[in-house]
């Protein structure tokens, strides 16, 4: 159940699946950096799905974890240590309704679509979510703890 909860096994259940990308091709009148897709941008989506009740979310097959952060590296993003390229998938298991209406319901998603970058948001019955690949290493992200008695 420990496992379940921290994301250490595959999970699967019912949700919704997001491709992201950038604006095809650049726009004159529109700023470029409105034109492609930043960390903050991920991160407003990841709260949303949280918001909503997401149980689980992988971005791009990285499963998202407590400690998981996404950065900004060029035109990439960083997700666990892991560089990916545009387009990014973000699955999340939870209700199909809830996470679809936050999703579409979203100011940053609305605005990004006025930039042209391109959100597509689809249901699902199944989505299959990886366990955090980082599980053998987690040791570096716990150092410097120290347990306490009762």
């Amino acid at each position: 159940n420990i496992k379940l909860i921290t994301g250490l096994v595959d999970v699967k259940g019912p949700g919704i699946m997001l491709k992201m990308d950038d604006a095809p091709a650049r726009q004159p009148d529109i700023p470029t950096d409105l034109q492609i897709i930043h960390e903050m941008d991920i991160q407003v989506i990841l709260n949303e799905l949280k918001t909503a009740g997401a149980q689980a979310i992988a971005i791009n097959g990285e499963r998202i974890v407590p400690m998981s952060e996404q950065v900004c590296a060029g035109p990439t993003i960083m997700i666990n240590d892991n560089r990916y390229p545009v387009p990014y998938i973000i699955e999340a298991i939870g209700n199909p309704e809830a996470l679809y209406e936050c999703i579409e319901g979203n100011i940053r998603v609305a605005v990004m679509r006025e930039s042209n970058i391109r959100v597509e948001t689809k249901k699902s019955k199944e989505i299959r979510i990886p366990k955090f690949r980082g599980y053998a290493t987690l040791d570096r992200y716990i150092s410097g703890l120290e347990e306490i008695g009762k």
